[in-house]
């Protein structure tokens, strides 16, 4: 078994720091958005309690539960960079995306 070491730890926090976690985004999202809270449960079919905890940052969410709630609120994960991130693409289709 691998463990990290505390320096490691300590990075990897700091690293998260600098970027906008995806939970963050669907609070800033949720918050932002013209429908109520109420009505984004009851679209997403989550429980009124369960998106409170999360807003209250009392408990995280299941992906299930995120994506339900990017579907409502139309939120699409970007890697940012623009970049393709997956190696899977064969040799054309990467030369035909330059």
């Amino acid at each position: 078994m691998n463990y990290l070491t505390l320096r490691q730890i300590a990075t990897r926090i700091e690293d998260m720091a600098k970027h906008e976690l995806i939970s963050d985004g669907i609070r800033r999202a949720i918050d932002e958005s013209d429908l109520s809270r109420y009505r984004i449960a009851k679209e997403a079919k989550l429980s009124q309690s369960l998106l409170s905890r999360f807003m209250s940052r009392d408990r995280g969410l299941s992906l299930n539960a995120a994506d339900k709630l990017g579907v409502v609120l139309g939120l699409r994960v970007s890697t940012g960079s623009g970049k393709r991130t997956s190696g899977n693409a064969s040799a054309k289709q990467r030369k035909g995306a330059k």
